[in-house]
């Protein structure tokens, strides 16, 4: 029997959504490249090989900027601490530069060279590289040190791409070396073309030409050691270092089963306002369940690198009229530190002294939602909190409230804030939001 190792192999995932500048009377907007499908079949395939000969642990590499990637990798010298590294992004049409986020969530492309050099010495086994024209870089990566690479020689849909990555974690997982799951990539590749569940690759209506599913299947293609498996690599009992962890702290709030429609350009404001800091407190506003709450956590997800804790409270979780919000709070930041905070019948003073002193120590990412439950006293408390906190800190608040009660508190906070107020879905983005729920009319 194949012995599983425990805590499995990390796999560093880097999917780079970056926003692109705004030009002349135009709005940034993010570039057409949808990452969810094959994120999803890469969790779904680590999830998958718990219990397989090789067991893969995700771990993603917020805002995938070239520094935080060298800072990845840097700390992985000198062992396997990411065997794996999955590099899901764009490429230039001559395949000599790829696309990952500069410091502020833009758009950068890196040169192959810089990339690649990015890897000498980091222990890397594997590259799975799901960009198009990617062979120049497969190339480069080999002769810095990474053992295989695999790559698309050619252009990869985001359906593709989503195909191999759950075809190849799969096989890998179940112990193959790297020929033997790309020649199952392949063989499924060309089964999910003559099936019809891919669609074809230059986006024509219709369903994929007779042989498409071979030629695709073609452009798949390994460099460097073909016999290689991760069935021999031991995983790293190194611990990551804060700077390097995905955005843990963001299970803490309710995932709500509900389909996501992204909202471009509210999505680039809002991540540019909380990447550059420039305010103290940004303001999500709009009527009853237009999607203020999960654009407020989606936004948090993205740019928890950016902070040092993310904390989420809600007024309407175990909250009422009579909830002192203090409390709700001090037990919020108390469940953050190594030693919480006293308890016992503490003084509002103290309290909001102590809070202000906690918030201001490091920079948090206060996810306050549903701001509209709260009364006039629960509103005045929370904005004497909020005035304590110090510009420099880095601290910011981010709140979801409905516009009937905006004016009342930002009388009362009486302090810089941003406002961003929702509106209804533009028919485009609403079209899939249709679908989803599958109304029939």
């Amino acid at each position: 029997m194949q012995r599983a190792f425990p805590g499995g192999l990390r796999l560093l995932e880097l999917h780079p959504h970056p926003v692109e500048r705004a030009s002349g009377q135009g709005l940034p907007h993010h570039l057409s490249i949808d990452f969810h499908a094959e994120m999803q079949a890469i969790r779904r395939a680590a999830q998958a090989s718990h219990g397989q000969p090789v067991r893969l642990t995700v771990v993603p590499l917020a805002s995938p900027t070239l520094e935080r990637l060298r800072d990845a990798l840097s700390f992985a010298r000198g062992g396997t601490v990411f065997p794996i590294v999955h590099l899901g992004t764009a490429a230039t049409v001559s395949g000599d530069r790829f696309l990952l986020e500069d410091d502020a969530g833009g758009a950068v492309w890196v040169g192959v060279g810089d990339l690649a050099a990015a890897f000498r010495g980091s222990g890397v086994r594997l590259v799975v590289l799901t960009a198009c024209r990617g062979d120049r870089l497969a190339r480069a990566l080999v002769r810095h040190g990474v053992r295989t690479v695999i790559a698309f020689r050619g252009e990869v849909s985001d359906p593709e791409a989503a195909c191999v990555a759950g075809a190849l974690y799969a096989s890998l997982a179940a112990g193959d070396t790297v020929k033997t799951a790309l020649n199952k990539v392949r063989a499924e590749l060309i089964r999910a073309y003559n099936a019809g569940r891919l669609p074809p690759p230059d986006g024509s209506p219709g369903p994929p030409g007779a042989g498409e599913g071979a030629r695709r299947a073609a452009t798949l293609i390994a460099r460097g050691r073909l016999d290689a498996s991760l069935r021999r690599v031991r995983p790293s009992s190194r611990r990551l270092p804060r700077r390097l962890r995905g955005p843990g702290r963001t299970s803490q709030w309710p995932q709500a089963g509900r389909v996501y429609v992204s909202r471009d350009q509210e999505e680039i404001v809002l991540t540019r306002w909380l990447r550059e800091r420039r305010f103290s407190a940004v303001a999500l506003c709009g009527v009853g369940g237009i999607g203020k709450s999960t654009l407020a956590r989606t936004i948090a997800d993205r740019c928890a690198a950016n902070f040092d804790r993310v904390l989420y409270f809600s007024a309407r979780d175990r909250f009422d009229a009579q909830t002192d919000i203090l409390d709700h709070l001090w037990r919020a930041v108390s469940g953050e530190l190594r030693h919480p905070l006293p308890s016992g019948d503490a003084t509002p003073e103290y309290k909001r002294n102590r809070l202000a002193m906690v918030l201001n120590s490091r920079a948090y990412l206060l996810l306050l939602d549903n701001l509209e439950a709260l009364t006039p006293d629960q509103t005045a408390e929370l904005s004497e909190l909020l005035q304590r906190i110090r510009r420099d800190s880095g601290t910011m608040a981010l709140l979801t409230l409905r516009p009937e009660h905006f004016p009342p508190l930002l009388h009362a906070l009486k302090s810089d804030i941003q406002v961003l107020r929702l509106g209804g879905l533009k028919p485009a983005s609403a079209l899939p939001w249709r679908a989803s729920c599958r109304i029939s009319c």
